[in-house]
Parts: C-alpha cells; sequence; structure tokens
C-alpha cells in the first residue's frame, strides 16, 4: 500500500481481461460459487471486462481473494474492487403521480 493510497471494498468487482467468447453463464457458475450474485454487467465484454455485483462483501471479497489471476478461457483475470462514488447510496425514488386526494 502506498501513501496516500486508501484500501476499500467494495461489493462490486471489476474484472478484466475477460475473452469475448466467455458465455454469462460460465461467469455466474464461476463467480456464482462465492455467494449470491446481486447483477452482472456484460455488455463491455467484448472490451475484455465483465463488472459482478454480489449481495454481500464478503463474497465478493472471497471471489477477488481466490480467483485473482486464475485462468478463464486461457486467459489470466485481473480482479479489482470497483472504486466507490463518493456518497453512493444503494436509494431508489418512487414518483407516484396522479393520485386521488
Amino acid at each position: 500500500q502506498q501513501d496516500g493510497e486508501t484500501s476499500y471494498t467494495s461489493r462490486t468487482l471489476f474484472v478484466r481481461n475477460i475473452s469475448s467468447n466467455t458465455e454469462d453463464s460460465e461467469l455466474v457458475d464461476l463467480f456464482g460459487s462465492y455467494g449470491d450474485i446481486r447483477d452482472m454487467y456484460c455488455a463491455c465484454k467484448y472490451r475484455g471486462f465483465v463488472m459482478i455485483s454480489f449481495y454481500d462483501e464478503r463474497a465478493a471479497a472471497s471471489a477477488k481473494e481466490c480467483l485473482q489471476g486464475k485462468s478463464l478461457r486461457r486467459r489470466k483475470m485481473d480482479i479489482h474492487f470497483s472504486i466507490p462514488k463518493e456518497n453512493q447510496v444503494d436509494a431508489a425514488i418512487l414518483l407516484v403521480f396522479n393520485m386521488d386526494h
């Protein structure tokens, strides 16, 4: 750890060096063995990366620790925690219009 570098974890993993031929089901099987997957963003597989979110931060940490540098379709995965945005919260807004009083 370098000076000024902050150590953090996240429920979301940024997985680099993924083959564009990798099936989503392969990723679910592989990463899902560490915990329930909340969401998976695979639209950028052709650029060599995917993002996988778990419900539990500990599952993400286990997956990262165990799978870092492991081969998937002859490519070594490079896994990082997704950097959380400042003041980001898991929240939603429900807008309701035209309600009778």
